[in-house]
């Protein structure tokens, strides 16, 4: 890290504080689905990351991921489009967004959500279709991945 005063002088580089980044896929051991609304495994190594992404189409799915301690920051990975509803993202157990996952044409990889943490323990976020966006077709919501800082 480098800081530059307001003349454009830089300063010396000092580090920062360490980290690391990664990424856990739909298919994840760490990633549970609900059964009933079912996901459904699409497979398109132009569009989703890793080349897999989940999609639920009906109200109530819920996608489930376990974090570990020592995570720091964490991401969802979507697709937005003309089919996709609306999304609640929740953070042990309480609701800490609200996603609209709706777009006029298709997005694939987007993080549509992130947010922060506690590194002190291990946590559960889970994702919940709520509702459908007016000027979507359908309720689709998709787990592409989950990135993490750690």
């Amino acid at each position: 890290m480098r800081a530059f005063d307001r003349a454009g002088n830089a300063g010396p580089f000092t580090l920062g504080a360490t980290f690391r980044a990664g990424a856990w896929q739909e298919s994840s051991a760490r990633v549970t689905y609900s059964t009933s609304p079912a996901w459904t495994t699409l497979t398109d190594t132009t569009k989703y990351y890793g080349g897999v992404e989940k999609q639920a189409t009906a109200l109530n799915a819920t996608a489930t991921l376990a974090v570990p301690a020592g995570s720091q920051r964490i991401g969802w990975v979507s697709a937005t489009g003309p089919n996709h509803g609306t999304a609640t993202v929740y953070l042990d157990g309480t609701a800490v967004r609200t996603v609209g996952l709706y777009a006029p044409t298709t997005q694939p990889r987007r993080i549509v959500a992130a947010f922060n943490v506690s590194p002190g323990s291990a946590h559960t976020v889970l994702v919940k279709t709520t509702s459908k966006d007016p000027d979507s077709t359908g309720y689709v919501d998709a787990v592409d991945a989950f990135l993490v800082i750690h």
